[in-house]
């Protein structure tokens, strides 16, 4: 069970359901170029880039990583909770989460 906030707490705003049923639930993502979001989970997804982005991406030991996607790029995540900063964007992204896929994350 992840230990942060679901993105669409964290930044309602930015994280709007589009689709939520029994199998999936489907995230349009926009974020604004420089806004930072504090520490939320996201539960294993498939993300599909509409524009090109770069994220600074730090999970909850600190660890850092640099993102970056270009438009139509697909991307598997077993998910993970983490903090991010959009340093170059703005993000506008495609989320969908696998319900089934919840119960073997790790």
């Amino acid at each position: 069970m992840p230990l942060a906030d679901d993105s669409t707490v964290v930044d309602p705003s930015g994280h709007r359901i589009a689709l939520d049923n029994e199998h999936v639930r489907i995230l349009e993502v926009r974020v604004p170029e420089g806004a930072s979001l504090s520490l939320h989970s996201h539960p294993p997804r498939v993300v599909v880039a509409i524009g090109s982005y770069r994220l600074k991406s730090t999970d909850d030991s600190g660890h850092t990583t640099i993102v970056d996607r270009r438009p139509g790029e697909v991307v598997w995540s077993d998910g993970e909770d983490h903090m991010a900063e959009v340093v170059v964007g703005p993000v506008h992204a495609i989320e969908v989460e696998i319900k089934s896929a919840r119960e073997h994350r790790t």
